[in-house]
């Protein structure tokens, strides 16, 4: 069984496109077979394979997906009637012995007439039909939502409560204005216990989480909370640096030295070795515990401190202690314990935070040597922007020569213009092919192609960016003043080159060095006019079928010139 793909691109020019027995990789770049461009294709975006009357089409881990009858599909076996979506175009597979004749087959896509949209583009979708899926509960930011336990006559499991007409958001807002946090619970809600004094600590304590810019932000007041409501004389919140133990946060009732911590060292030492929790209303007297010089000093009588947890990791302790014999009670560590666990949280989202932050950063810079897509396979591979790396790449060295002379004869502002016009036409082309661009001074520029997790094809690439380059430059110099003298010298080498970002996370610069790169900035210097060349390592990766070259020797070296 034989098929056959009718095509139909943004353009809405529909063609026939046979497909022959094996694999047919589907892209925009020149060295697939199927050759698709516009927004939405990756460069190797699909494969399809013909074996044995089957036809089976799997997606390259492209950027925007394909879809087959406009579901996205990684695998899947492809039937007479099927549509593809790549991108922007429309594949209809077809059997070419099923009777049907091109007219037939042009008309299956009668139906086909809307453009296609991907991920990607702002798409409006129309409202579904189903009243229930899309009717949502408007919530005012000022209200409580209770869970009940059995719906209202209306079938509602939510209950909704005004701030203004909630015990609990009055105690709340009370503590916020008081440091006498008892009185603002009693004062509020008359007769409720210590439970529900818990509760408001907690719910207090999770609101300034939510609110958190930063760790700081959650844990100083909540220290100053915990420090209140639970009748203690130090709050210490230790934090484990590398191999060094640092205080994030110190409460205590008395002036301390500068530097002093006011913990029992022996007890935290227990909570990191041992991973556990430890509480102990009489600590002189305690067998678990080795009394030392700290628990005299500070006169601890009642202690708890509990490991805070991240990611299975000790990251950290939060030590509470008291100086009087008032035990704690067993309802005092149930709420530590759950305080412990939003701490661990706080520190959680700020690692977090600080991560996405380092990797904008690191991403912002990266993009302006990289194209994005390149810059995801960087950190899908997990190398991100933190290695010089050797690997084999082709290195372009573009030369805009006789910039030079016109400084001096053309107004800055005008060179200026001419600059900015030709670094664009640079980012576009070189981008557009998956190079990386090294370097740019003065109208000179250094790009890449090919990194340690490409495939193959990187010299192709290489010398249809150099050519994309040449052919434009041609019509975008008449414009320029002082053309007459302008010329854009391209040469090409491939080898192994050592290339990767150096530098802080806010001043990331791309460098490269290898004998490529000298090789091509030699032969740009040594050649005359518009033109493109290439060494023979670099001919040796292209597919000699479609490029025309002129043969020519350049002292001991053989070198090519691509027809343009």
């Amino acid at each position: 069984m034989s098929f056959v793909l009718i095509l139909k691109g943004p353009q809405k020019k529909v063609q026939e496109y046979p497909l022959a027995e094996g694999e047919t990789s589907v892209g925009r770049d020149p060295a697939n077979a199927l050759v698709l461009d516009g927004r939405g294709v990756s460069r190797r975006h699909a494969k399809l394979v013909l074996k044995d009357g089957k036809l089976t089409l799997t997606d390259l881990g492209s950027t925007y997906g394909t879809r087959v009858n406009d579901v996205i599909a990684m695998q899947r076996e492809l039937r007479d009637g099927d549509t593809v979506t790549v991108g922007m175009h429309y594949l209809l597979v077809k059997e070419s012995d099923s009777g049907s004749g091109p007219a037939g087959r042009l008309a299956d896509l009668a139906d086909l007439e809307e453009d296609v949209a991907f991920e990607g583009e702002d798409v409006t979708q129309a409202p579904s039909n189903d009243v229930h899926r899309r009717k949502t509960l408007q919530m005012n930011r000022n209200a409580i939502q209770f869970v009940l336990d059995n719906p209202d006559s209306q079938g509602q499991a939510v209950k909704v409560l005004a701030k203004d007409d909630s015990s609990l958001m009055k105690a709340v807002q009370r503590l916020g204005a008081t440091a006498d946090f008892g009185a603002a619970i009693q004062d509020t809600l008359p007769g409720q216990g210590a439970d529900y004094q818990a509760l408001l600590l907690m719910y207090k304590v999770s609101e300034l989480l939510a609110a958190a810019t930063d760790l700081d932000e959650f844990v100083d007041p909540m220290a100053d909370l915990v420090l209140e409501s639970v009748r203690a004389a130090t709050v210490v919140l230790l934090m484990v640096n590398g191999e060094e133990l640092e205080p994030r946060v110190i409460r205590h009732h008395s002036i301390l030295q500068e530097g002093e911590i006011p913990v029992s060292r022996g007890i935290v030492d227990r909570v990191l070795s041992e991973r556990i929790a430890v509480m102990s209303n009489d600590v002189g007297h305690d067998s678990r515990l080795q009394a030392g010089k700290s628990i005299m000093l500070y006169n601890i009588c009642a202690v708890m401190a509990f490991p805070l947890f991240v990611r299975d990791e000790v990251r950290g302790v939060l030590y509470i202690s008291r100086t009087v014999a008032q035990p704690f009670t067993v309802a005092d560590g149930d709420l530590v314990a759950a305080l412990a666990a939003l701490v661990a949280s706080g520190m959680e989202r700020a690692e977090l935070r600080e991560k996405v932050v380092h990797e904008k950063q690191q991403r912002k810079a990266l993009e302006r040597f990289h194209p994005p897509e390149v810059v995801d396979q960087l950190y899908r591979s997990g190398v991100g922007a933190s290695t010089l790396q050797e690997h084999r790449a082709t290195a372009l060295v573009c030369d805009l020569a006789g910039f030079n002379g016109l400084v001096g004869q053309v107004e800055p502002r005008k060179l200026a213009s001419v600059l900015d016009e030709y670094y664009e036409l640079l980012y576009d082309k070189v981008f557009a092919n998956g190079g990386s661009l090294v370097k740019l001074h003065d109208g000179w520029a250094l790009a890449l192609f090919g990194t340690p997790h490409s495939p193959d094809q990187d010299a192709v690439w290489a010398v249809e960016a150099a050519r994309m380059l040449c052919r434009e430059f041609g019509s975008l110099v008449t414009l320029w003043p002082g053309s007459s003298g302008l010329s854009l010298r391209c040469a090409l080498d491939t080898g192994a080159v050592v290339a990767g970002v150096v530098g802080p996370a806010d001043r990331l610069e791309y460098t490269a060095i290898g004998t490529p790169i000298s090789t091509a900035a030699v032969l740009a210097q040594s050649t005359k006019g518009t033109s493109v060349v290439f060494t023979e390592d670099t001919w040796a990766e292209l597919p000699k079928k479609r490029y025309n070259v002129e043969s020519l020797v350049a002292g001991e070296r053989r070198i090519y010139r691509l027809t343009l």
